[in-house]
């Protein structure tokens, strides 16, 4: 059960030192997208990152909004793209 001092010290920090996130940081393993020829890759590369990504800020941004905590950057990392291009001669 959180106490008063602890609600009052949160809202303090909201308000009075701005509190934010600093980053939220969506990971996606790539790995699956390896496919015969570049073009092919691409075209799954492309689909598999915005079908997962496409909401990320919009997300963000409704989360931060609902708690009143602002997420300040937002991120996406995949897997090292070279060894999906191992191979290709690019």
């Amino acid at each position: 059960m959180l106490r008063t001092d602890e609600i009052l010290s949160t809202i303090e920090m909201l308000h009075a030192e701005h509190l934010d996130v600093r980053a939220v940081t969506l990971a996606l393993n790539v790995d699956d997208c390896a496919a015969p020829s570049v073009d092919h890759l691409c075209r799954k590369l492309q689909s598999k990152i915005t079908s997962r990504a496409s909401r990320l800020v919009e997300v963000c941004d409704r989360v931060g909004a609902k708690y009143g905590i602002p997420v300040t950057n937002k991120r996406l990392a995949i897997t090292p793209i070279s060894t999906l291009l191992a191979g290709h001669g690019h």
